[in-house]
């Protein structure tokens, strides 16, 4: 149905629900699907609603909390009014807490455990205090299964052994996607204690500097052959930096490794050199931006084609070359020309495809069995 796709144009679906009622169902059903807070009175506004029209609640599936300047209150007061209220709720986003966010107490962390839907943590732009109280926030959702961090920052990034409360169940996250964040080794120590390691189907670092490959390999050998789905976009910060390389001979279960290709893209074919090979039935190189010809010399697309040929990756099923969707068209057909003669084996083979990227930065894109 067309209302499907004007979601999120609001004043469109406003429009639509008053059209006919025919049409009012499936409007309302996207207008209440994702609801976003800025200020304490929006907050108030919404737990009026719910409670004279509860036929609502079912519908709201995602929870934007991102207070402006007059409201940053919002961040500790959001879950008391609406704890038991939305059910439904799976995703839950906290956005542009640039103030450290608030220490938070037991009546907080009682009232958002009522939320036992919430499946997704979303966290933007956002600085805590320590990780004790990040901690507090990813505990208190009891069936959380993917955490997503971007541009997240702690004052105080020190971990000790009795930061984590004694009788504290590992969180058992499916996916993690850590993008911009300041990785520290007491950062990865914390992270290490508090997730499960039977539990990390996928590992999205698509933002990373290359400085920092050193103190992710510890999370990586770490999770082992757990891992199925890895992402690892690497920048580097100066031209005469250390590279490292980290280690992937744990990670024997590993079925997609997705790659971000950026104008420096010398990284690639050694990353992809220590792939373990056993399991691997996808590798996607990801295009970020407009590609020139001597940024695919850098890559050594002639050693990636010989690697990924060879008969040892025999259940490399797909080696998949993505593109944003704002690439221009002249651009994308110039790549689909390009590639097949820089990477003719496998192109023999069957295995090349082109795919435009129409998912958020934290998606993995394969299954995770």
């Amino acid at each position: 149905m067309i209302i499907d796709f004007v979601w999120p144009d609001r004043p469109t679906l406003v429009a639509c629900a008053l059209t006919c009622r025919a049409w009012t169902p499936k409007s309302r059903r996207n207008l209440f699907y994702s609801l976003d807070f800025h200020s304490t009175k929006q907050l108030t506004r919404l737990s009026r609603l719910l409670k004279a029209r509860p036929n609502l609640v079912n519908l709201v599936k995602q929870l934007s909390v991102a207070p402006d300047a007059a409201h940053l209150n919002l961040a500790s007061a959001f879950p008391f009014p609406l704890a038991r209220k939305l059910t439904r709720v799976e995703h839950l986003r906290v956005f542009g807490i640039s103030r450290n966010f608030p220490c938070l107490d037991p009546s907080f962390t009682a009232a958002l455990h009522e939320f036992k839907s919430i499946t997704r943590l979303e966290i933007t732009r956002t600085i805590f205090p320590s990780l004790v109280v990040f901690g507090r926030l990813l505990f208190a959702l009891p069936n959380l299964s993917v955490l997503i961090c971007a541009s997240v920052r702690w004052t105080k990034a020190e971990y000790k052994a009795s930061m984590i409360p004694p009788m504290a169940v590992p969180l058992k996250l499916i996916c993690m996607s850590m993008s911009f964040a300041y990785w520290s080794t007491d950062l990865v120590d914390w992270l290490l204690a508090v997730v499960s390691h039977e539990s990390l189907r996928a590992i999205n670092l698509r933002r990373i500097w290359m400085k920092d490959m050193k103190i992710i390999e510890k999370i990586l050998s770490t999770v082992g052959p757990s891992l199925r789905h890895l992402v690892i976009g690497c920048d580097i910060l100066k031209a005469d930096e250390e590279i490292h390389y980290p280690s992937l001979e744990r990670n024997t279960r590993l079925r997609v490794i997705h790659l971000e290709f950026r104008a420096k893209g010398e990284w690639i074919p050694e990353m992809l050199s220590r792939v373990p090979f056993a399991d691997l039935c996808q590798v996607n190189i990801m295009c970020a931006g407009k590609i020139a010809s001597t940024d695919l010399d850098r890559i050594e697309c002639t050693r990636i084609d010989g690697l990924l040929s060879h008969k040892k990756f025999a259940k490399l099923e797909a080696v998949v070359f993505q593109y944003h969707n704002y690439v221009a068209t002249g651009w994308i057909a110039w790549w689909q020309v390009e590639i097949p003669r820089r990477f003719p084996r496998l192109w023999s083979k069957g295995l090349v495809r082109f795919e435009p990227w129409r998912r958020d930065w934290w998606e993995v894109s394969a299954a995770l069995p």
